[in-house]
């Protein structure tokens, strides 16, 4: 569904039908809050009593895809910075289909942007290139 939503996004928006602005990776953000309920989950996911447990660590894994995706988004403006983009995403793209554990560092990545402001740093630096 995800790639059919993307190529008629593309298709509509070569014809200018298109009601929507283009997704831009750079207006994607997480409220701070949502890290604070990912940190208490994750708790809850190790200290909890048996079923407890389970759910804590499966609200977790499902509150952590904002953050996976801001992470992905540093990605992106990262390797926009870089001479060879698609080659560094492809390769990228391959080690997260390889290395799974690799989410939870983009996770945090996504994570980290909040208190540092990684995109807005890959933009302005790509914008003076």
């Amino acid at each position: 569904m995800v790639a059919s939503a993307f190529i008629a996004q593309n298709v509509l928006q070569k014809e200018h039908w298109n009601l929507r602005e283009p997704f831009a990776w750079t207006g994607f953000s997480v409220p701070t809050a949502l890290i604070a309920a990912v940190a208490a989950t994750g708790l809850a996911a190790f200290l909890a009593p048996d079923p407890y447990g389970y759910v804590g660590l499966n609200l977790c894994i499902v509150l952590c895809l904002p953050l996976f995706i801001a992470g992905l988004a540093v990605v992106h403006l990262f390797a926009g910075t870089r001479r060879f983009k698609t080659t560094f995403l492809v390769l990228f793209y391959i080690l997260l289909s390889l290395i799974p554990w690799l989410g939870i560092l983009v996770a945090l990545l996504g994570a980290a942007d909040e208190a540092l402001s990684l995109k807005t740093r890959f933009t302005v630096s790509s914008k003076q290139n």
